[in-house]
């Protein structure tokens, strides 16, 4: 049950994910993505809202310039910027930080920038509230954009990128993106991911897209690409409060969930 790599991802990135999706990355207050998977990915991909992160967490920080745990449980999003597509194949698209922890790894009792993951019930209190923050702030997104009456909505800094957003506060046509392996670095399972996303998300309208490990193929299988063509990943949706699962015509790196049938689960 090999996970996605680091170029799988990025492919998916690049071939799937359309302009102004929201991708979530689930993280800690200490300023650093990781180097591998998603989270690396984003990093590269992304650089100018790698920087944003950082300079977000900068701003919490004790009098001896370590970082605390004031973000724990709070959800921001950081707008398409710029310099992030510069001579770059990557769509323009948010980043909604999920604090999941205030550290992440495990602690260092020696080194005090070191402090290791939140115990594990207070990630799961945590991740709830910030992806209820996230809620909140899409709606509160919206609704900025519905009073600027259908213009571009003027960026808070220069380097951000204007979206004019057909997004509804029902969350219709939003495209949410994350990946299921993220919680795993804060030792959460899909499945609690899953629970705490539907808790939250339960009468929502938006469309989920979730990549998930290689293995994890649909029930029918997928024809082989012709000779000399790369496929790319192709992810499962779910809209709304529907959960379900469809062939694609190609090999699928990911899960895409579109609900509109009786016979989709209830998210």
């Amino acid at each position: 049950m090999a996970p996605l790599t680091d170029e799988e991802i990025s492919e998916f990135i690049v071939h799937e994910v359309k302009p102004t999706t929201i991708l979530v990355l689930l993280t800690s207050c200490q300023g650093t993505w990781p180097d591998t998977g998603f989270g690396g990915v984003l990093k590269r991909s992304y650089p100018g809202a790698y920087g944003r992160y950082q300079a977000l967490c900068a701003e919490h920080v004790d009098v001896d310039g370590r970082p605390n745990d004031d973000l724990a449980g709070s959800c921001h999003i950081i707008p398409p910027l710029s310099v992030d597509h510069v001579s770059k194949p990557v769509p323009p698209v948010y980043i909604a930080c999920i604090f999941s922890s205030f550290g992440d790894g495990h602690r260092n009792w020696f080194d005090k920038s070191k402090p290791g993951r939140s115990p594990k019930a207070l990630i799961r209190a945590q991740t709830a509230n910030a992806f209820q923050q996230m809620r909140q702030q899409l709606r509160e997104m919206v609704l900025y954009r519905a009073q600027e009456a259908g213009r571009l909505a003027v960026p808070e800094k220069i380097e951000e990128i204007p979206q004019k957003l057909d997004w509804k506060d029902t969350g219709k046509n939003v495209k949410v993106c994350l990946h299921k392996f993220n919680g795993k670095d804060f030792q959460m399972d899909w499945e609690e991911v899953e629970t705490i996303i539907k808790n939250n998300f339960f009468d929502w309208e938006g469309e989920w897209l979730f990549l998930k490990k290689r293995s994890e193929q649909h029930s029918k299988p997928s024809p082989s690409p012709s000779s000399g063509h790369r496929s790319s990943p192709s992810p499962v949706r779910s809209s709304g409060r529907h959960f379900s699962h469809h062939s694609p015509h190609r090999p699928s790196y990911a899960s895409r969930n579109t609900g509109h049938s009786s016979s989709h689960h209830h998210m």
